[in-house]
Formats: structure tokens, C-alpha cells, sequence
């Protein structure tokens, strides 16, 4: 969490793996909880191209992708998708 209120993931995986994921309980948070899909079609170790979280399109900054939390007691979902930048 970056400032607490804000989730940042910029991934940096082998290029072999195909996808990974991590089920996360917020600290202090109750019961909210962050299912997170990173997925490499392309097979790359890094570079955001895409993302989504709850649904909608997040915007994919520097490399990562910051998404505001809330601690609601939910279940929230990021998806996650690695390829060649530029």
C-alpha cells in the first residue's frame, strides 16, 4: 500500500510464467479482500499494458498500475495484463 489508501502493483515475474495469482486480506481492512490476476500472454516478465479492477479499465502508470482501496468489508478483484510497452 502506497499512503495507505492505495494499492500499487507493477509486477516483475519470469518470462515463462503464463498468469499468477494472489488472494490478499487488507491489514486492518476486516474482511475486505483483493483478488489479484497477473497475466503474461505474450510472455513477458514486465511492463503493464492493460489493466482492470472491479470491472473498469484502470489507467496504467510508469510501469504500475495504483488503485484506491477502501476498507469495506468486500471482495475486489485486479486484473492484470503484461506485454511489450512501447
Amino acid at each position: 500500500l502506497e499512503h495507505g489508501d492505495t494499492l500499487v502493483v507493477r509486477p516483475c515475474v519470469p518470462d515463462t510464467w503464463p498468469q499468477f495469482r494472489v488472494s490478499w486480506v487488507l491489514p486492518g481492512g476486516g474482511r475486505t479482500r483483493w483478488e489479484i490476476t497477473v497475466r503474461s500472454p505474450d510472455h513477458c516478465s514486465e511492463g503493464v499494458t492493460a489493466a482492470v479492477a472491479d470491472g473498469r479499465p484502470v489507467a496504467v502508470e510508469g510501469g504500475a498500475v495504483r488503485v484506491p482501496v477502501v476498507r469495506d468489508g468486500g471482495l475486489h478483484r485486479l486484473e492484470v495484463t503484461l506485454g511489450r510497452v512501447g
